[in-house]
C-alpha cells in the first residue's frame, strides 16, 4: 500500500459572488491539477441541487484525523472515506436558499476526505486516485446539500448521482 505523508497547506482555490471555496491539503498527496473540476463540480451540484454556498472547506488529511472526528462527533471509531459537517449559523433547513432573501442563507460546511481511503479505495475499485477523490467529494457535497443513505437503495442513489455530477464537470454539461 502507499504511504502518505502530512504537510499542511491552504488555499482560497474560488471566491465569486460572496461564495468562498478553500482547498486543503494535510498530505503531500494533492490534487492541484484537479483545480477548475473541483470548482465546476462543486458549482455544478450546488446549480442542479437549488442550493447556495457560502463557505466550504475541502480538507485532504489522513485516516488518523478522520477516525478522531468520527469517534467525536458519530460515535464511531475508526476511519471514514469522508465526513461532512455543516457549519451553517443557527442552522435551519427551512431557511436554505428560500425565494425570501431577507430568510435565505447559505450554506456554510467542512468536508474532510482521506488520503489514505482515496489511495487504498482506488486501488480496491481499480481507477485513479483522482477520480476516487472526485467521487468522495461529490459524496460529501451531497450530504452538505441534505442527502443521506440509510440503507443500499439510497447509497446506490446518492453514488449514482455523485457520479453523474463528476462527468458533467469534466464534460462541461
Amino acid at each position: 500500500m502507499s504511504s502518505v505523508n502530512y504537510d499542511t497547506e491552504n488555499d482560497i482555490i474560488d471566491n465569486k459572488d460572496d461564495s468562498v471555496i478553500c482547498l486543503t491539503f494535510s498530505t503531500t498527496l494533492r490534487f492541484d491539477n484537479l483545480i477548475e473540476v473541483i470548482i465546476k463540480l462543486v458549482r455544478l451540484i450546488e446549480i442542479n441541487e437549488n442550493k447556495q454556498i457560502e463557505r466550504l472547506n475541502i480538507v485532504l488529511s489522513s485516516d488518523i484525523e478522520l477516525a478522531k472526528l468520527n469517534s467525536k462527533y458519530r460515535n464511531i471509531y475508526g476511519p471514514t472515506d469522508v465526513l461532512t459537517f455543516n457549519l451553517t449559523d443557527d442552522f435551519d433547513e427551512s431557511k436554505l436558499n428560500t425565494q425570501n432573501t431577507q430568510t435565505a442563507i447559505g450554506i456554510s460546511g467542512d468536508i474532510y476526505i482521506s488520503a489514505d481511503r482515496v489511495i487504498a479505495q482506488s486501488i480496491e475499485r481499480s481507477v485513479e486516485p483522482k477520480d476516487e477523490f472526485l467521487h468522495l467529494l461529490a459524496h460529501g457535497l451531497l450530504h452538505l446539500f441534505g442527502w443521506t443513505h440509510e440503507d443500499d437503495v439510497s447509497l446506490s442513489k446518492i453514488i449514482q448521482t455523485g457520479e453523474k455530477y463528476i462527468t458533467m464537470s469534466y464534460h462541461g454539461n
